[in-house]
């Protein structure tokens, strides 16, 4: 489906509102004001594979949910996005890796009332795949919309994205005719605990017995305050937990959410630095195998 050359300028508007204004603007030096302002100017100014490349570039500054996945040395191709609602609107390939940008529409519904009706949103969403000899990850950026700036004066009950991500992703991995499975991030996320590179804030975890949690106060690290617990935790399934980053040298990011054995991170906050998420997957992948 062509997304982009269909888009409106509404479209990449607001699609440029999904990145931090700092690197909009340092992308765009010569272009100043608000975040809004500064997105309408550069869909007036700009090609739409400029702004194509800008997403790309900065797409590790934002927001995001990724998926890890692993696979016998099998991809051999670049996926399509797989259903009606997507493009692959940019690509780069070589013998043992590779990477691609999709836009889909992530559509959202909403009941809006004096006078009532039912109203449908839709906003280009990113999504990045990138394979390596032996893990394949997909990206996508989190959409933290308010809808109200959409409706004007009018009120609206009830909201909801329609688009599932799970679907969508599904739908891209069909397609890169590879053998895929969730990685177990453990190993890599816990040689990064060993390094205290990070440290665990909040946690789920299994024990022989039951399943247990255990939230810092303040956010302090269990390594930090609890050494017996961390030692327990070592040697536990964690079934999702949060980290706070303390290498400096490996990320500038503040911290991240995992569910380790489905192969699942998130970052919830913008980044200063291109490479900041970058890194960190990088090394959990390094130190997992």
């Amino acid at each position: 489906m062509a997304v982009l050359s269909t888009a409106a300028a509404q479209d990449l508007i607001n699609l440029l509102e999904l990145f931090p204004v700092s690197k909009i603007k340092d992308h765009w030096p010569k272009i100043k004001g608000h975040k809004e302002d500064v997105a309408k100017d550069v869909v007036a100014t700009e090609k739409r594979t400029s702004i194509v490349e800008f997403v790309n570039r900065y797409f590790s500054c934002c927001k995001q949910h990724i998926y890890v996945f692993s696979h016998e040395k099998e991809i051999k191709k670049l996926p399509t996005a797989g259903t009606g609602t997507g493009e692959r609107v940019l690509e780069k390939q070589e013998e043992t890796e590779g990477s691609a940008l999709f836009l889909y529409w992530a559509e959202f519904s909403a009941v809006l009332t004096e006078p009532y009706e039912d109203a449908k949103l839709k906003f280009l969403w990113p999504f990045r795949f990138e394979y390596t000899r032996s893990a394949a990850i997909v990206r996508l950026i989190v959409i933290e919309k308010s809808l109200s700036a959409h409706f004007g004066d009018r009120s609206y009950v009830a909201a909801r994205k329609e688009t599932d991500e799970t679907v969508l992703i599904n739908a891209m991995l069909k397609t890169v005719e590879a053998p895929l499975g969730k990685a177990d991030l453990h190993k890599g996320i816990k040689k990064l605990w060993k390094d205290y590179s990070i440290d665990c804030v909040r946690v789920v975890y299994k024990d022989p017995y039951s399943t247990e949690s255990t939230t810092m106060d303040e956010e302090c690290g269990v390594r930090e305050k609890k050494p017996q617990l961390y030692e327990v935790l070592l040697k536990s399934p964690l079934l999702n937990a949060k980290f706070k980053i303390k290498s400096k040298a490996l990320s500038d990011a503040s911290a991240f959410y995992t569910t380790p054995a489905d192969g699942y991170l998130a970052f919830t906050r913008y980044t200063e630095h291109e490479t900041d998420t970058d890194n960190v997957v990088r090394e959990i992948l390094k130190h997992n195998g």
